[in-house]
């Protein structure tokens, strides 16, 4: 079981299978883009480029989410295979790579089978943190890069940003500044780079907030449907479950104006870090 910061209990099970509702579903990409998460493409090939990997290396992307990294890294010649707890965007990125289903914190790849992992905006979703880098230094080969990038969080934040709707959107789960680092070091890799952009979440967070009200806007005059029916009753039944019930567009409006709120306040913010397994 995982509290979240506001003391709600939630199973691990729960947690994660309501993460990959959410970012599977075509609204996340209707308002954050194909990437998902911040900095988008840009970051991401800045990411990979800063492990300096040879063309041939085997790259493992865990969370590959729609494939973007994946992308990445086969312009770049590498071997990249994925790795997603959604069926839905396995099936979405296997246009970029192979990707297979599997869970972070139990992953069904060989020990020591890859030169390089990267995990983007997917630590701060997952109830065991500590299991899922375990897993991926033992994929890892000794000397191996690991890279990732991850919402950083370094103060109190309100609810819901602070709730299980917030660990959805990756803010509840995520740690503070030394937090990944720590995390990190203690299964056996040596940080060499540290990186801060909170200018990454600020661009994303506004490019939704337009969305949203564009969409609301288009909603009162008919020319799409309301929020609820945009996302489909499952989706809709998911965020009533941890959110409770209540109107799903000014829902998101608070949420996301929490968020910028919260970047302003530089409580929120991006970072991305480079290490070498043992």
């Amino acid at each position: 079981m995982t509290t979240t910061g506001s003391g709600v209990v939630a199973s691990a099970d729960m947690l994660k299978c309501s993460c990959a509702a959410v970012w599977a579903h075509p609204a996340a990409r209707l308002l954050f883009g194909d990437a998902l998460h911040p900095g988008g493409r840009e970051l991401t090939a800045a990411l990979v480029d800063r492990c300096e990997l040879a063309s041939s290396d085997r790259v493992l992307d865990v969370g590959s989410g729609t494939g973007v990294t994946l992308a990445v890294l086969r312009e770049r010649g590498m071997r990249a295979i994925g790795v997603d707890y959604s069926a839905t965007l396995a099936d979405l990125a296997a246009d970029s790579a192979s990707v297979t289903v599997g869970d972070a914190e139990l992953l069904p790849l060989a020990t020591g089978a890859f030169d390089a992992v990267v995990v983007e905006c997917v630590l701060s979703t997952l109830p065991d943190k500590d299991a899922a880098v375990a897993e991926m230094r033992r994929v890892l080969r000794s000397g191996g890069r690991f890279a990732m990038s991850d919402v950083l969080v370094t103060g109190p934040l309100p609810d819901p940003l602070d709730s299980l709707l917030g660990w959805m959107a990756c803010t509840a789960g995520a740690l503070g500044r030394t937090g990944y680092k720590d995390l990190v070091e203690s299964r056996g890799f040596e940080v060499v780079e540290v990186f801060e952009h909170p200018s990454a979440v600020r661009t994303l967070v506004a490019k939704a907030r337009r969305r949203v009200a564009l969409l609301h806007a288009a909603a009162r005059v008919g020319v799409v449907p309301g929020a609820e029916e945009l996302i489909g009753a499952d989706l809709a039944m998911v965020v009533s479950a941890v959110a409770g019930a209540g109107n799903l567009d000014a829902l998101a409006q608070r949420v996301l104006s929490q968020a910028a709120a919260a970047v302003d306040d530089g409580v929120l913010s991006y970072t991305s870090l480079v290490a070498l397994a043992d």
